[in-house]
């Protein structure tokens, strides 16, 4: 029996064979539906790349801690702040832009917009602060 060496392409694989069940699934009980096929088929096909990569390779984590010193992590963590600070920027400019749009133009798709884009900045804060209280704990 194979040892799992790659934890998150195993789960990946799972959970994209199930999805790729569920389309086929219902191609089988609600009659041919091409779109669903295809995608059944393409997850199918992705579950089993993935699976092959659980069982042969090691996770990316693993092969960069054998080959990166405290410059590169520096650099990495550097080079992430600033993509996810422009990121921020970008999203809120956009989000501000809609809104101000929204008010001009009364068009309602805008609000919609404007609301998902706010959703979006809620969603980056609640992953940060998660992620600061895991590594906290953890590092």
């Amino acid at each position: 029996m194979k040892r799992i060496k790659n934890v998150k392409s195993f789960v990946t694989a799972i959970i994209v064979l199930i999805l790729g069940g569920v389309c086929l699934g219902i191609v089988a009980f609600r009659g041919m539906e091409t779109r669903l096929l295809i995608a059944g088929i393409f997850l199918l096909a992705w579950s089993a790349i993935n699976f092959f990569s659980a069982f042969t390779k090691l996770s990316i984590d693993n092969q960069a801690e054998k080959v990166t010193d405290e410059r590169d992590k520096y650099i990495t963590m550097k080079s992430s702040r600033k993509a996810l600070l422009i990121t921020n920027y970008l999203i809120s400019a956009a989000c501000f832009i809609t809104m101000f749009l929204f008010a001009i133009s009364k068009w309602e798709q805008l609000l919609t917009v404007t609301i998902t884009l706010c959703a979006v900045l809620f969603l980056m804060l609640f992953v940060i602060v998660v992620c600061n209280i895991y590594y906290e704990k953890h590092e």
